[in-house]
């Protein structure tokens, strides 16, 4: 087993959406909050998966509901984890905004980055942590499974390289699905 890239010690989990798409369900409660099973919010997922690969100084950036995240999950440490928070009030533009609004957080230090709303394995936070470059990284799924819905997730087009051609919902030709974990350094923030 390949060694961890200590080097990286903070995760930011972007937890800002209204889930607008989810109708009821997220018009009084953030997105993030709701149970992926019987008692725990889909955003101890990525706390769960950036906690177990070693990454326990997390951003959580909010914005929908933001106090209803804060209420929900503290500090962190019923997690293990030391939770800081961010606001986006300017969540409607999108993930890199709030990706964006975290840049004083990061001190110019990489991080990795988890869509609040995604299942993350630790193993991909794991897998990332274990690469010796630090760039600018996408991780992807190249063989969906069945629990993939395909209509709703972002697709990745790719250049032979492995660079990112296009991205989004919408692409009819793509090569593989975003599976909302990212490695992102000071170049990230700094495009900006």
């Amino acid at each position: 087993m390949a060694e961890i890239n200590t080097a990286i010690t903070r995760g930011v989990i972007l937890a800002t959406g209204d889930g607008d798409r989810m109708g009821e369900l997220t018009r009084d409660h953030p997105k993030v909050l709701l149970p992926i099973n019987e008692r725990e919010p889909m955003i101890l997922s990525p706390i769960r998966a950036l906690a177990a690969s070693g990454v326990r100084n997390i951003a959580i950036v909010v914005g929908y509901l933001a106090n209803e995240v804060r209420r929900n999950l503290g500090d962190g440490s019923q997690y293990g984890v030391n939770l800081h928070y961010v606001e986006n009030p300017d969540y409607f533009g999108g993930n890199a905004i709030s990706a964006w609004k975290a840049k004083s957080w990061t001190v110019g230090e990489p991080v990795i980055l988890c869509m609040g709303d995604h299942i993350i394995e630790a193993d991909v936070v794991w897998r990332l942590l274990s690469t010796k470059v630090i760039t600018d990284t996408l991780c992807v799924e190249y063989r969906p499974t069945p629990y993939h819905n395909i209509e709703e997730a972002t697709k990745v087009a790719l250049f032979e390289d492995g660079g990112i051609r296009d991205i989004g919902k919408e692409l009819r030709r793509w090569d593989a699905l975003d599976t909302g974990v990212f490695l992102l350094t000071e170049r990230f923030f700094n495009a900006g």
